[in-house]
């Protein structure tokens, strides 16, 4: 039966390491201790890889709004964007959420922690994407209207450099609100786990 099996020439290759794996998942399996430290070194890992990127975008994006002209734009962009009624209006609704949704019972068989974090994705996003839509349309509108975006226009600044302004100042807007909700957000589910 191995002669059969080790006819491909692709196989005797293949083989030890499906051998070898399938005995690390049975060994594992027996061993809860070493599958809880082999899984807290991965999610560490894991973790430091997605943190990482995250303050190497935000250091960019600290870069490119001190540095340039389209991050005087997006500065001003961002502070209109606070300064609106909808930011802490959307800021307190969605705390009040993530915390109300910790008392809900959710019949989900034992997923509470599950549906928690789904509805709690949910709102950073539904609440992100509302405040980007709305400060954009209020934003474009506005510069339209006074005339600020003609003179804005008129300086050493081009079309790509203030639409590009335009969406970093909004896309820091947005950070800046969701940046209380996941801190929020991870010390309920510290809580709850």
């Amino acid at each position: 039966m191995k002669a059969q099996c080790f006819s491909s020439p692709r196989v005797p290759l293949m083989m030890p390491a499906v051998h070898h794996l399938s005995q690390l998942l049975v060994w594992t399996q027996d061993s809860p201790v070493l599958t809880a430290q082999a899984r807290a070194k991965e999610l560490l890992i894991d973790n430091a890889w997605i943190f990482g990127g995250f303050f190497i975008a935000v250091a960019a994006l600290v870069a490119v709004l001190y540095t340039t002209r389209t991050g005087v734009i997006a500065r001003a962009a961002a502070k209109e964007a606070i300064r609106q009624p909808v930011f802490p209006l959307l800021l307190t609704i969605s705390l009040v959420m993530l915390v109300f949704n910790t008392f809900i019972p959710f019949f989900s068989l034992g997923e509470d922690v599950k549906m928690m974090e789904v509805c709690g994705l949910a709102m950073l996003l539904i609440c992100g994407m509302f405040l980007a839509i709305w400060t954009s349309s209020m934003s474009i509108a506005d510069e339209i209207e006074g005339k600020t975006a003609m003179t804005m226009l008129s300086k050493p600044v081009n079309r790509r450099q203030f639409i590009l302004g335009k969406f970093l100042g909004i896309q820091t807007a947005v950070l800046l609100m969701a940046l209380p909700i996941v801190l929020t957000f991870a010390e309920i589910g510290r809580a709850h786990v």
